[in-house]
């Protein structure tokens, strides 16, 4: 990988390198297998920052390889600078506290990664045995004794599309922002035979732990079930957003 195509996929993180940014950034360097050469230039740039520039010896260690890829999530312009100044790296100078992302990210995901949804706090369940074709769920209506209440688990759905709609999800920082707004709030999909959209908060109004919003199946007539997730789940992050004030 070069200088130029290293640099230029580091300004896609907008100068920070977190939650929020670094998904899409992954993605790409997945889709373009770049992910090995990225991560090696990653390695080469942190060890001669910590080389040159030192750190406090409260940050010495991992969090001195975090202040190191903040540094570099800054730009190849700030980089340079810092670099060629050889001064101590006073920490609070950097968002480093979730720069690790950028040690990791386009490393091969593992094989058994968790459920679609499962980072961003969503789950998605077909409350229904009318399925499409290319969705498998465990969904019983006789062992499902629990009805909603997220607090007793769900059944598990696997829809390509579902994961398709996670990775535009993770990929959109104004989502991340909006989902963190509300991110001690559990937010729960469930498709069935129903005619319209509705929110139910658990255990209660007073008391939202969790949200589940009730999707027609309808809703996925004629239309791609990958677009219809992506809107359904901004609605439903919007609408607990303005339940609770946090707009």
């Amino acid at each position: 990988m070069s200088p130029d195509r290293f640099w230029e996929l580091v300004e896609t993180l907008g100068g920070v390198a977190d939650d929020t940014t670094t998904p899409a950034l992954d993605r790409v360097l997945h889709d373009h297998g770049e992910g090995e050469a990225f991560q090696d230039l990653v390695e080469e740039h942190v060890e001669r920052l910590l080389e040159r520039c030192q750190v406090p010896a409260s940050h010495r260690g991992d969090t001195a390889e975090w202040i190191a890829a903040a540094v570099i999530a800054a730009g190849r312009a700030e980089h340079d600078r810092v670099l060629a100044s050889g001064a101590p790296l006073v920490p609070d100078a950097w968002a480093w506290a979730e720069a690790e992302n950028l040690l990791v990210v386009g490393m091969p995901h593992e094989v058994d990664s968790p459920l679609p949804g499962t980072r961003i706090g969503i789950t998605l369940e077909w409350k229904t045995l009318d399925l499409p074709v290319d969705i498998e769920s465990t969904f019983d209506p006789v062992l499902d004794w629990a009805g909603d209440d997220p607090r007793h688990g769900h059944s598990v759905t696997l829809d390509p599309a579902w994961t398709e709609a996670v990775l535009r999800l993770e990929a959109d920082p104004e989502f991340h922002r909006r989902r963190t707004s509300i991110a001690e709030v559990g937010l729960h999909l469930k498709v069935r035979d129903c005619e319209e959209l509705e929110l139910t908060p658990w255990p209660s109004e007073d008391q939202v732990d969790h949200v589940v919003l009730s999707v027609p199946i309808a809703g996925f007539a004629d239309q791609d079930r990958t677009d219809v997730y992506v809107q359904v789940v901004a609605e439903l992050v919007l609408s607990v957003q303005d339940a609770l004030g946090r707009g």
